[in-house]
């Protein structure tokens, strides 16, 4: 095992080695113990012995409710790349009091695929909190993955956004949503409390785009897509027809639409939106550079469909200047809104990160919708 001194900027000071560095299944992991000046021990958290319980426990205890166990085992325990999927906490005393998880992803920069993380569910204990804890617990995790990935954050707090800048985060931009009101009289009801009842979900095709269809499950057209046209961006997280079923179909605690355009019998686009209560997003949206229209038809069906379910609002987050474009000329407009998008790049990285612009990032990326 590793154990290690930190001063007050969380670096480690000094290590001793009482074996040789245990290696995880996952290429570039280790598994090694801090120990801070307090007494706390930094570490990582073991899923598959330990079990899930006393990162549920945590998590209770900061957001004062039960957790929803289908969707954390969704989350943690059935991500199509669990295996890299890293918990890293806090131990004081026998009990977690802190944590931070790293949601594995694959970014495709300028062709080549890179690892990344998404930092996601951080959270201290009540009783533990003003300690610097968070910090330890971001710079900890850095030297616990030894493939140089880039770690990014989207839908951080207020309070954590400073933080990250701290130890070296950088914001993307564009980094706001653009978001549209379909209906004046809808969203003055909403205002005053008089929308219609929650109803299912329609679906149904919309006139004048009869070149579109409704996805049950992805499949190998999806990835044949993806294959063809994701070279065209300079930077893109990788999805394929696995990850989508995972994080739009397969999924226990959200309800999602989802699209396919095609141009004869070639799948030329997919946008999956999400609407709950009045409030739409459009999700995810991948279309082939080669067609014409690029993504504006996609955008166009997009709010079409989400007239036709009575949203009061809807909001897409896009870095992508033609999402953008489209989205302005459907009518949405950007209000400042901000999931404050942010990437921490190692310095090996930084080449090909210096022409990863512009980016294709959507909401759909990382855990910001769906947490």
């Amino acid at each position: 095992m590793f154990t290690a001194a930190i001063d007050s900027s969380g670096i480690a000071l000094a290590s001793t080695r009482d074996n040789e560095r245990q290696q995880l299944p996952v290429t570039g992991a280790r598994r090694e113990t801090v120990q801070l000046p307090g007494g706390e021990t930094l570490r990582e958290l073991d899923l598959a012995t330990e079990g899930p319980r006393p990162l549920i426990d945590l998590k209770e205890a900061v957001y004062e409710r039960k957790i929803n166990t289908s969707a954390f085992e969704w989350q943690y325990l059935k991500h199509p790349s669990r295996d890299r999927l890293r918990v890293f906490v806090v131990e004081n005393e026998g009990h977690i009091i802190a944590s931070t998880t790293r949601l594995p992803a694959t970014i495709r920069l300028g062709g080549a695929d890179c690892h990344a993380y998404f930092n996601v569910d951080s959270m201290v204990h009540p009783a533990h909190r003003r300690k610097g804890r968070m910090r330890d617990l971001y710079l900890f995790a850095r030297t616990q993955v030894d493939d140089t990935p880039i770690f990014f954050s989207k839908g951080s707090s207020r309070q954590i956004a400073p933080l990250l800048v701290s130890i070296g985060h950088r914001a993307i931009t564009p980094n706001t949503y653009l978001v549209s009101y379909p209906s004046a009289p809808r969203w003055l009801m909403s205002r005053l409390h008089l929308g219609p009842a929650r109803s299912a979900l329609d679906a149904t095709i919309p006139d004048g785009f009869e070149d579109h269809r409704v996805i049950d499950r992805f499949g190998p057209a999806f990835d044949e897509l993806f294959g063809r046209t994701a070279d065209s961006f300079a930077a893109i997280f990788k999805r394929d027809a696995v990850y989508m079923n995972w994080r739009y179909v397969d999924v226990p605690h959200r309800r999602y639409l989802r699209f396919a355009r095609f141009s004869g019998d070639k799948l030329v686009g997919v946008v999956v939106i999400s609407i709950d209560d009045g409030q739409a997003r459009i999700v995810d949206l991948l279309w082939d550079p080669s067609t014409i229209e690029g993504p504006s038809r996609l955008v166009r069906f997009a709010h079409t469909v989400c007239e036709r379910n009575r949203a009061v609002r809807v909001a897409c987050f896009a870095t992508h200047p033609e999402v953008r474009e489209a989205l302005n000329r459907a009518g949405f407009y950007d209000r400042g809104e901000t999931p404050r998008f942010s990437a921490f790049v190692p310095a090996d990285r930084e080449l090909a990160f210096a022409h990863a612009s512009p980016m294709h990032v959507l909401d759909g990326d990382g855990d910001t919708e769906f947490s």
